[in-house]
């Protein structure tokens, strides 16, 4: 199989959603096992109670989308672009599931964090254009 010329610039753009993933778990980590409600535990719901299940399955959830990222980033790297969107498309359904879960609003989030959510789109769409500049130059034998 030949490998299309962009398959060097799709890696790297496969690299941000890569690392962006990282940080995802790495936050549901930090927050699902550690600080969880951190000053403010007053047990008044689940967001204010440590040791509350629901932490662990932030946790859970953070790493799925890690996985999500290092599938897309093996997709690309395999000049897959089908499964490369699929594992973004997973990701990103699990992130916004993960951030729901959590109980963001999102309309004050993004007031609040408006250059947050630039970031994430344009992780989004390096992850998109990484897929689609992975198709290989010729198709694959036996297709």
């Amino acid at each position: 199989m030949k490998r299309s010329p962009a398959h060097g610039v799709a890696l790297f753009m496969a690299a941000f959603p890569l690392v962006g993933s990282a940080f995802v778990a790495l936050a549901g980590l930090v927050w699902g096992l550690g600080l969880q409600c951190d000053e403010s535990c007053g047990g008044d719901d689940w967001q204010h109670t440590a040791g509350a299940p629901q932490w662990t399955v932030l946790t859970v959830m953070s790493f799925v989308v890690f996985g999500s990222g290092i599938a897309l980033f093996a997709s690309v790297y395999r000049s897959r672009p089908w499964p490369a969107l699929a594992a973004l498309a997973f990701g990103a359904v699990t992130l916004v599931g993960a951030l729901s879960f959590w109980g963001t609003d999102w309309n004050d989030e993004f007031r609040r964090h408006p250059l947050t959510f630039g970031a994430l789109a344009a992780i989004l769409l390096s992850g998109g254009l990484a897929a689609f500049l992975s198709a290989p130059s010729e198709p694959r034998s036996g297709q």
